[in-house]
C-alpha cells in the first residue's frame, strides 16, 4: 500500500495541518485524516524531534515510527523555509517492507558467517589444544 502525508503552513503562518491519504488504485488518492496544529504548540523539530513526533501523533493519525521520523524531518524542513508552503511525504508499504526484509537477511547472513568463523576457530584452538595435551603426554611418558 502506497500512502502520502501532505505537510502544509496554513496562511495565518501560525499553523500547519498535515494531512494523510492512502492509495486505493494506481496513482490515485483518497484522504483518510486531516490535523491542524498550531506551530506555536510544537516543539523545535531539531531540539526535539520525538517531541514533535508525540505532538503530531493523535488518536487519528498514528503513523508507524519511520514514517513519523520522514514526517518530522519534513516538517522541520517546511518550518525552515518560510517560502516553502507545502512538502509531500510519499511512502511505498512494499518498497519499505523489501527495503527492512533485506537488511534483516543481510544482517542474518553476516551474523552466520560471524557465527562459522568462530566455530572454526574453536575447532582450531581445540585441535591445537588436543595436540599440545598429547605432546605433553608424550613427554611425560619418556
Amino acid at each position: 500500500m502506497k500512502q502520502k502525508y501532505a505537510i502544509s503552513r496554513n496562511d495565518d503562518n501560525a499553523s500547519i495541518t498535515i494531512t494523510e491519504y492512502s492509495e486505493v488504485d494506481k496513482d490515485i488518492y483518497a484522504q483518510l485524516c486531516t490535523e491542524t496544529f498550531l506551530i506555536a504548540d510544537l516543539p523545535e523539530p531539531q531540539d526535539n524531534p520525538e517531541g514533535v513526533i508525540q505532538a503530531f501523533r493523535t488518536r487519528n493519525m498514528f503513523p508507524p515510527g519511520d514514517y513519523a521520523v520522514r514526517i518530522a524531518d519534513s516538517l522541520a524542513q517546511l518550518l525552515a523555509d518560510d517560502a516553502q508552503r507545502i512538502i509531500e511525504v510519499k511512502i511505498d508499504d512494499k518498497a519499505e517492507i523489501t527495503k527492512r526484509r533485506e537488511a534483516a537477511e543481510k544482517l542474518a547472513a553476516e551474523e552466520m558467517e560471524q557465527g562459522l568463523a568462530e566455530d572454526e576457530l574453536d575447532k582450531i584452538l581445540e585441535a591445537g589444544n588436543a595436540k599440545k595435551k598429547s605432546s605433553e603426554t608424550e613427554t611425560a611418558k619418556k
